[in-house]
């Protein structure tokens, strides 16, 4: 996407809806270049095809500003299953991930989701991305990795992660807030800890300047079975983002932050975490349609049904080939709404609004 001022609404595809598959390509399915782009309800899927191989591409990337990728299915990449990196200054801002399901990233490179810059003064530049009411489920780590300045991470729920789940560097400031970590078959022990951070500018390119900002309350996980209580305990220090290594030990308190980054124009609002699974799990992901009335269907397809079955049953793994898991799902073409005039809008629709 090269120009900007566009929606894609997914949702409103009839049928099992809009599912892009990557099976062919050694390419990224989805990049997003330009401004004010709003992406709704895709099925990103990527597959681990004879064209791609070991990261080649991730599921999608968002790569300019004023960009909402929402309720979408994303995974099976062997890079990143999304990603905002910027290669210049003034690149990237404002970028929200919200309703989504990141899952299953390929065994080679399982990883979700990644924000940073070629330099330390291009990430330092890097303010206001966030991800809220997101599932991110049967990854290694980068649940997610913030090298940037500024990154909310609200109300998410992280499942089943291998070495890190949220993990940041460098002058990252951070809000934490409310988000459930549930541990699964391949979060091998409680030592792999919710938050953990490396202070120095290390990894990937290059950290924002300075050294990290965390404030975290109300998150529980295994580390933290009281949202209420002192959340410090579940974030340590690393010397690297590699996860075969053990972490150094309790994160410094320099780093913890008291109150949290000033609100946006629109804030994001805080469910509690005991609340969260009843809010998130029903509709997260690509797992609606919008009828030719308007109304709300579901629509979730087989392999988004069986992540959320896997959650709830405390299962999953990662694999290496989209066929590890069952494979791509057959996606119902369906009918086009009865759209006489051709607008866009269904017939039934607007009889119903406008009585012709």
């Amino acid at each position: 996407i090269n120009n900007g001022n566009l929606t894609i609404a997914g949702q409103t595809a009839p049928g099992g809806g809009i599912q892009i598959s990557g099976q062919l390509t050694g390419n990224s399915l989805l990049n997003i270049y330009a401004s004010n782009v709003v992406v709704q309800y895709l099925k990103l899927r990527h597959g681990y095809g004879s064209g791609t191989v070991t990261q080649d591409g991730d599921c999608i990337g968002a790569y300019g500003k004023n960009i909402m990728i929402d309720h979408c299915t994303v995974m099976w990449t062997t890079d990143e299953n999304t990603s905002s990196w910027a290669v210049s200054a003034n690149q990237i801002n404002n970028v929200t991930w919200s309703w989504c399901l990141l899952a299953e990233p390929m065994l080679s490179h399982p990883t979700n989701l990644l924000t940073g810059g070629n330099t330390s003064t291009i990430a330092d530049g890097m303010v206001n991305l966030d991800a809220h009411h997101c599932l991110f489920s049967n990854s290694s780590h980068r649940n997610p990795l913030v090298m940037i300045k500024s990154f909310r991470f609200v109300n998410n729920i992280v499942y089943n992660w291998k070495y890190r789940a949220t993990h940041m560097s460098g002058g990252a400031n951070v809000d934490i807030i409310g988000n459930l970590y549930k541990a699964g078959p391949i979060t091998p022990s409680t030592s792999n800890y919710e938050i953990c951070a490396y202070p120095l500018s290390q990894g990937e390119g290059q950290a924002a300047f300075g050294s990290p900002s965390i404030y975290a309350v109300g998150n529980q996980g295994p580390h933290v079975s009281n949202p209420a209580s002192d959340n410090w305990v579940m974030v340590r220090e690393t010397n690297s983002e590699n996860g075969s290594n053990p972490t150094v030990g309790p994160l410094s308190t320099t780093y913890k932050r008291t109150t949290p980054m000033a609100a946006l124009p629109y804030p994001i609002p805080v469910t509690a975490v005991g609340s969260l699974a009843a809010a998130i799990i029903p509709t997260v992901g690509a797992s609606r349609r919008l009828d030719a009335n308007g109304a709300w269907v579901a629509n979730r397809d087989a392999v988004d049904t069986r992540l959320i079955n896997e959650y709830n049953a405390g299962t999953g793994i990662l694999p290496a080939h989209e066929d590890d898991v069952g494979g791509f799902p057959v996606i119902a073409s369906g009918t086009a709404y009865a759209d006489t005039d051709q607008d866009g809008m269904a017939d039934a629709w607007e009889m119903a609004q406008f009585g012709n």
